[in-house]
């Protein structure tokens, strides 16, 4: 499977879907923020940003290096699950370009 270039397509995935993305991962390893975190290759306490806590929110998204990671992970963890998010990225970014064009 070819991944070059992924570190561009970060850069496009809104918030939620790297959110999205992320829980793939972390579901695929057994919700274990260790695991998930080798995984992806970041630190076990980066991980606990990015699930929702006892207010209901997240405390942080992932940024564009980060989002990078987790899309490798996940094309070896969950290949189908990421390349569907990343194909709703692109259907959602098509339907905003569609609007803008003169």
């Amino acid at each position: 499977m070819n991944i070059e270039g992924l570190d561009k397509i970060a850069g496009f995935i809104p918030k939620k879907l790297r959110l999205e993305l992320f829980k793939a991962v972390y579901q695929q390893c057994e919700s274990s923020p260790t695991a998930t975190a080798k995984a992806i290759g970041i630190h076990p306490r980066q991980v606990y940003f990015y699930l929702i806590g006892k207010n209901g929110k997240v405390r942080n998204y992932p940024n564009d290096e980060t989002t990078t990671l987790i899309l490798r992970a996940g094309l070896k963890l969950t290949p189908d699950k990421t390349l569907a998010v990343i194909n709703e990225a692109l259907g959602s970014f098509s339907e905003l370009v569609k609007q803008i064009e003169i």
